[in-house]
């Protein structure tokens, strides 16, 4: 026996049970299917979806992104296809439960639609007590060589389906893992701090730091927007091994923030100034249009004969009255 596909879903669980109940799949030669279910009171398509989502509304601790469920594939070499019987993947859909997740839904569906018969297996993620049916890779591993022994005693003439789980895990050596430790070398380490360091203390704001790591040469990398380290010959170095951690980032953009605040606060009291002055000046245009303009020829002002009392008349007899005096005047010196 082999799981040859095992992973979870975190949505589209009505999608996965509408293909897994296609009838062009699951009916055999003898136009019979094998269906086995778990936990589950319904007989139809929408019932079984209806379930799941019932079920998964009632998880205990709820997140946007949280598995709805798992989809695992038993599946057997061609070469046993006339071994595999609806006894055969009954009973293995049953023992995988049973290791799996007890107080899971499960949906077990047996398709013929391919030289190798498979089952597909869809379970919830979570149970019906509403806690999470997760289980760790460790624990996953195992439960793949419990299978397998639990086939092999069942049903020992599938002789062609004992595939040896975790054979690439333990084929790895040691000498791998040691060149790519190596490979970080003290002396790569002390170049790395170094440019790193005076990046850091040039910095204003993490802009700034960014350009001047990347002017050093050096690649920055990022995981989900976020700075994470930088790249050098071909190796991830994180900046928290560094001591570029998120404390000196924060000091960066506290930096920057106060920056701006204090250019905004300048900008503020240059543009109140300048608001002054302009009215300054049209004060001082209104008032020069108020005043006379003593210096010009053309500006000079007769003030006017009402202001003495005085028309053009009495002028004239004025006049008349002086040319009087100067006669008698006159007469009076000739009488002399």
């Amino acid at each position: 026996m082999a799981i040859v596909r095992a992973y979870s879903r975190k949505s589209g669980t009505a999608q996965l049970i509408r293909y897994a109940l296609k009838q062009d799949k699951i009916l055999n030669k003898e136009g019979r299917y094998v269906v086995v279910t778990r936990n589950l009171r319904s007989r139809s398509t929408k019932g079984f979806t209806e379930e799941f989502h019932l079920n998964h509304l009632m998880r205990q601790y709820t997140r946007s992104n949280g598995v709805e469920c798992y989809h695992t594939v038993l599946s057997w070499n061609h070469r046993d296809a006339e071994q595999i019987s609806e006894k055969v993947l009954r009973d293995m859909a049953h023992k995988y439960m049973g290791l799996r997740s007890k107080g899971s839904l499960y949906l077990a569906v047996a398709h013929f639609n391919t030289d190798e018969p498979h089952v597909h297996i869809i379970h919830s993620g979570s149970t019906l007590a509403g806690k999470s049916a997760r289980i760790s890779k460790a624990e996953f591993a195992q439960l793949k060589l419990d299978l397998d022994e639990y086939q092999q005693k069942r049903f020992p003439f599938l002789v062609n389906s004992l595939p040896q789980h975790g054979k690439a895990q333990r084929q790895k050596t040691v000498p791998e893992k040691s060149a790519y430790k190596n490979a970080r070398t003290p002396l790569d380490k002390e170049k790395i701090q170094g440019w790193l360091d005076k990046a850091y203390e040039k910095a204003h704001c993490i802009d700034e730091f960014v350009s001047s790591v990347e002017e050093s040469g050096l690649e920055i990398y990022k995981r989900d927007g976020r700075l994470q380290g930088i790249l050098y010959k071909g190796l991830k170095h994180r900046f928290s091994k560094y001591g570029i951690d998120k404390e000196k980032f924060q000091s960066l953009l506290d930096m920057e923030q106060k920056e701006a605040k204090m250019l905004e606060e300048i900008e503020a009291i240059r543009s109140s100034k300048d608001k002054d002055r302009e009215i300054d000046l049209e004060d001082d245009l209104e008032l020069s249009r108020d005043e006379p303009d003593t210096d010009s020829d053309d500006s000079e002002v007769n003030e006017p004969d009402e202001e003495y009392g005085v028309d053009e008349e009495d002028e004239e007899d004025i006049e008349d009255e002086d040319d009087n005096e100067t006669e008698s005047d006159n007469d009076n010196d000739s009488g002399e």
